[in-house]
Formats: C-alpha cells, structure tokens, sequence
C-alpha cells in the first residue's frame, strides 16, 4: 500500500517534471537537435531512480503475496510458485536494482562523462523487463497443472488395470 501511494506519487512528478521541463526550456526538440540541460537530465535520473527502487521494493514485497497463492487446488504457494515465480521476483529485484543505481550514476555523472550515454542506452530499455512479469507464473502453472494431471491419470491407469 506504502509502496504502491510512493510510486503513484514518484509518476505524478515525473509527468510534472516534464511538462515543467518542456514549459521552462530544459529541454526542447528544434530542428532536428535535441537541447536538454544537465539538471533536467539529473533530475529526471533521481526521480527514475526512485521509482525503479520503489518497484524493487514492490516486487521484494510481492514475494509474500504468493503464500495465499490461489493457484492450484489448495490455497497456498504451490510447486511453480516456489520453483518459478520466486525466482523470477528474485531476478526482477536484482533488475530493477541495476536499473536505479544506473540512474543514480547518470545524475551524479549528468554532464561531467559523455561515455555515460551507452550506459543509459542499455538502461534505458529495462524498464519494459519490469513490465514482464504480468504474464510470469500463468503459463509454466497451467503446464505443471497438465502434468500432473497425466501423471495422475496414468497412475490411476496402471493400478486398474493390474
């Protein structure tokens, strides 16, 4: 809940930020060149930095939501829970951690090391990762369910018929 009001919050200044940017000159696009101010780029990378930290936190968080898991047949962390969605929020935080402290190198380093444009190059898409994980545990749980399932069925196949 926390967590959730912080980065509504963290994306309502983001917007503002930008529409503030644009109306105060920080950055514009004329004529096929781009002006954007180093504070602009500074303060766009903390605010990025904190919203990215808050959806590490939201995922970390997320964690203890899959022990009242309702997939399966019983309510409760279920074999894919334990063995694939955990893991992946594992991996989503450690993303989502790379991501922020990219960011925070970007506003301390803004307009000091032009190398620093590859770096956010390559952080710059991870965000679209952190959108992922909508569609994570859906499909290896419906395979596992098929498994067993067939498995069951072949038991009960095998000790009918002897």
């Amino acid at each position: 809940m926390v967590v959730a009001l912080l980065s509504q919050a963290l994306s309502y200044g983001l917007w503002i930020a930008l529409a503030g940017g644009y109306w105060y000159g920080a950055w514009r696009l004329r004529r096929g060149r781009r002006k954007v101010t180093s504070e602009f780029t500074r303060l766009m990378s903390l605010l990025l930095a904190g919203y990215v930290a808050l959806k590490a936190a939201n995922y970390w968080l997320s964690r203890y939501a899959l022990t009242t898991s309702q997939r399966g047949p019983v309510t409760g962390s279920s074999y894919t829970d334990m063995h694939a969605a955990l893991p992946s929020k594992y991996v989503l935080v450690a993303i989502a951690l790379g991501c922020a402290v990219a960011w925070l190198a970007t506003a301390v380093l803004a307009g000091r090391v032009r190398a620093l444009g590859r770096a956010r190059l390559v952080a710059g898409p991870l965000p679209r990762l952190l959108l992922a994980p909508a569609g994570v545990g859906a499909a290896p749980q419906e395979a596992a369910a098929r498994l067993v399932r067939m498995g069951s069925s072949m038991q009960n196949n095998r000790s009918t018929s002897t």
